[in-house]
């Protein structure tokens, strides 16, 4: 609403207020009148049917001689002095006007002193005219005072209600206004404002500032959909606390870790994290001291590194100056290869220690004069070439071992698998024929893409453990499959427990050491060959029962891989 339209409408309602008052108090007085001139008229009709009963026009005089407020009377055509009246007092009556004939006409009677309601009549029967008067009531002039007063404080009324409404209209659009600048100057600093204090510029400033803010709600949610997309796409996970230790940010990657939707997560408790021991401790032991810790968490068979730091935190709420923020960096991988790495310079040491302790001991005897016969010297320079070539066998594999991790790109070319296992059960011949053990081969055509070496590596390996870990007079079956794609080798010997299936493939990790090491291995061959699997992306399987023998799969996949 304007101040024009404030305008009218409060003349609207003054007209219509003096209108209801003006009209209300007429209809009061019209009323009265219209009751005035009925009880004239029925004086009239009564006198008028007497005298049609023959009751003489002086009779009727004295019979309304003492009725008070009304005066009767009688005239003849041509004297307006009354022949017959109920006037007491004499003075000057009525004017007798032949136009006032059959209507009531309010009229001042001067000889009465007061407005009377008179009715002038021809009485055919008499050959006179009857005059009747009536005092009009108080009530008239009451009403027809009404009017007048009441249209008069209509008016005036009406006219204060529009005068207290511009003030109460002016007024209270001052702190509208206050606001609105306000709100101008908040999200349009600097710009100038528009003049005027109606209620529609005020409207049309509220439109602007509303556009500008939605731009800006909208230019926010777009940066807040990319801070969101840029914490949901970080391998890191994190969480952000305030110091109720109630979670307020999580990106996806942290929820993940704890395996709990994100949304159920904002606003709880760091409690609801119980997958993480000592999470909620460390960061109590940050917000307090405002000092920043790393440490590393154990959850769920991965290994996190915490970084933990304080934060103010005043930026999201008010009154609330510290909390605390933690990435969480899934370090298992470097963890666990840091571990296997002192765990294989623990065993490679040891390894090596054991036969060039044995080689010392041997060359000192010998040094010494301990052994002075040609067979004991013969012998224990025989043991140490034994050692040394075990030492030899162990830094080969190692080195093999090393040239696989780095995975750099090797050549790779089309090898039959049935003509590379061909070409290496010769180099077996003696062992095979020392146990006794017989060889199934199958006759299969599968062509594979890959390091001729690395497959030389791979099978070797296999082969060489199935013999070694076979029994007197075992079986040795190399099975090839050119619709699964795959090799198993299976012997019949000692077996593995389901306790070391899964440690097979660890550096130096060995089901029977003193076996292994008379044996002459070394504990790395099923590491090289968990390797190239990992490398080629192939599948190794292993099924194995104590006491029945041993298989290993490995399956090529159905695509060729190009390297």
């Amino acid at each position: 609403m304007n101040k024009k339209t404030l305008s009218v409408s409060s003349l609207v309602f003054t007209f219509l207020m003096f209108l209801t008052f003006f009209i209300s108090s007429l209809l009061v007085l019209l009323s009265v009148k219209a009751d005035t001139i009925k009880e004239t008229t029925g004086y009239v009709t009564s006198i008028t049917e007497r005298l049609n009963d023959k009751v003489s026009p002086t009779t009727i005089i004295e019979n309304y001689q003492d009725i008070p407020n009304v005066e009767v009377s009688f005239y003849n055509n041509s004297n307006e002095t009354p022949l017959l009246t109920t006037y007491t007092e004499e003075g000057e009556h009525l004017s007798f006007l032949i136009g006032d004939k059959d209507k009531v006409v309010f009229v001042n009677d001067n000889s009465l002193g007061y407005k009377v309601s008179s009715s002038l009549t021809w009485i055919d029967d008499e050959f006179l005219y009857l005059r009747v008067e009536t005092k009009i009531p108080g009530s008239y002039y009451a009403s027809k005072t009404a009017v007048i007063f009441n249209s008069i404080i209509s008016i005036v009324l009406g006219l204060g209600y529009y005068v207290f409404s511009l003030i109460a209209y002016k007024n209270s659009l001052k702190p509208l206004k206050v606001q609105v600048n306000k709100l101008h100057e908040i999200v349009r600093p600097g710009k100038p404002i528009q003049e005027g204090t109606d209620l529609n510029n005020l409207a049309l400033m509220v439109r602007d500032s509303r556009k500008d803010l939605q731009q800006q709600f909208e230019v926010n949610r777009m940066g807040e959909q990319k801070i969101h997309f840029i914490l949901d796409s970080i391998s890191q996970g994190l969480i952000v606390v305030d110091a109720s230790y109630k979670i307020v940010m999580i990106n996806k990657q942290a929820s993940s870790i704890f395996k709990i939707k994100a949304d159920d997560l904002v606003g709880q408790n760091m409690e609801i994290l119980n997958m993480a021991r000592h999470l909620e401790k460390t960061i109590s032991l940050v917000i307090q001291t405002k000092r920043s810790v790393v440490y590393e968490e154990e959850m769920d068979g991965k290994v996190y590194q915490c970084n933990i730091n304080p934060i103010d935190y005043s930026w999201t709420r008010v009154n609330e100056q510290n909390g605390a923020s933690i990435l969480m960096i899934d370090i298992t991988e470097t963890y666990y290869s840091a571990k296997m790495k002192k765990e294989f310079f623990d065993n490679a040491s040891h390894e090596l220690k054991s036969p060039l302790t044995s080689i010392l001991g041997y060359l000192q005897m010998i040094d010494e004069g301990i052994y002075t016969t040609t067979e004991d010297v013969d012998n224990a320079i025989e043991k140490s070439i034994k050692e040394c070539h075990r030492m030899n066998k162990i830094i080969m594999d190692m080195l093999t071992l090393s040239s696989l991790e780095k995975e750099e790109l090797r050549p790779v070319e089309e090898i039959s698998v049935s003509d590379m296992i061909d070409s290496i059960l010769p180099s077996y011949e003696l062992q095979l024929k020392t146990k006794k053990i017989t060889v199934n081969k199958n006759k299969a055509y599968l062509i594979i893409k890959i390091n001729y070496e690395d497959f030389y590596r791979l099978a070797s390996n296999l082969i060489d453990n199935a013999i070694k870990y076979n029994k007197e007079g075992g079986v040795l079956t190399i099975y090839i499959d050119d619709i699964e794609r795959s090799l198993s080798v299976s012997d019949t010997g000692i077996g593995i427990s389901e306790a070391d299936q899964n440690r097979i493939f660890e550096r130096f990790y060995r089901v029977d050491k003193a076996r292994s090491r008379s044996n002459g291995g070394t504990g790395l061959g099923l590491a090289i060959v968990k390797h190239i699997c990992n490398y080629y992306d192939y599948k190794i399987l292993v099924n194995s029962k104590v006491g029945q023998g041993t298989t290993f799969k490995v399956l090529f996949g159905k695509e060729v891989k190009e390297y």
